[in-house]
């Protein structure tokens, strides 16, 4: 009996981890991790994911632009600069940059490119901000435009410490005509919003991806551009026509 029992509690001992199946437990831990990175990447506010902000050499210089950070974070890692004809952003934390001229209210088509020099590793969002009131107050509001390394793309509206999809699918949403990054982490893309007196256009490379009735958006007041956080990004040809 007792020669029984001592082979019956060996056969449980090497029987348990096999209850579990080959490597539940790693792909318990590894299914969290990308849960919790698909998350993060999947927001455009800081504070999402794990990822530390980068250090920038030299930041704490907007080069004469207003600049707000996700809350509030200081310019120490954000550095704005001339470079080769075009704005360069390099930053930690995500940034919102405008100028208090840059204005348009009415019917409007703004439009600016975009290239990325750096993803630092994972795709990031950047693009346009319109309809900028309090910008650098505790009642800021705005929309925003903006598409990310994986071929997607996102409008929202931020008013306060609240951001709101404006997209149906309350998420980033895939489009063939958003360039995505190449084998250098690298992409250029041309963004363009068009707002008329009932709904507004959201094109990528000249081609429609969304639209929206104007009373789901801010679309009077300033524009500029938004980086996510830990990117390298040139802008140029901000510009806008029509309007006010």
């Amino acid at each position: 009996m007792d020669r029984w029992m001592k082979w019956m509690l060996a056969l449980a001992f090497l029987a348990a981890p096999l209850a579990c199946g080959p490597g539940d437990a790693d792909m318990d831990a590894a299914g969290d991790d990308e849960t919790e990175m698909a998350d993060g990447d999947m927001s455009d506010t800081e504070g999402t994911d794990d990822e530390a902000l980068r250090t920038v050499e030299g930041g704490g210089d907007l080069a004469g632009w207003n600049g707000r950070t996700d809350d509030d974070a200081p310019f120490d890692d954000v550095l704005v600069a001339q470079v080769d004809g075009t704005w360069q952003v390099d930053n930690g934390p995500a940034v919102v940059l405008w100028q208090d001229d840059m204005t348009a209210s009415g019917s409007y088509t703004l439009s600016g490119t975009f290239h990325q020099v750096s993803s630092k590793g994972h795709p990031h969002g950047t693009g346009l901000v319109f309809g900028g009131t309090a910008m650098d107050g505790p009642d800021q509001a705005y929309t925003y435009f903006m598409v990310m390394g994986d071929g997607t793309y996102l409008v929202k509206t931020r008013d306060g410490s609240t951001t709101s999809w404006v997209l149906p699918s309350g998420d980033w949403t895939e489009d063939a005509a958003v360039n995505g990054d190449d084998e250098n982490g690298m992409y250029t893309n041309e963004l363009a919003v068009q707002v008329g007196d009932a709904e507004t256009v959201f094109l990528v490379n000249g081609t429609e991806v969304f639209r929206a009735d104007n009373a789901q958006l801010h679309t009077d007041g300033n524009y500029g551009v938004r980086m996510n956080h830990n990117l390298t990004i040139q802008f140029s040809d901000l510009e806008v026509s029509g309007g006010m």
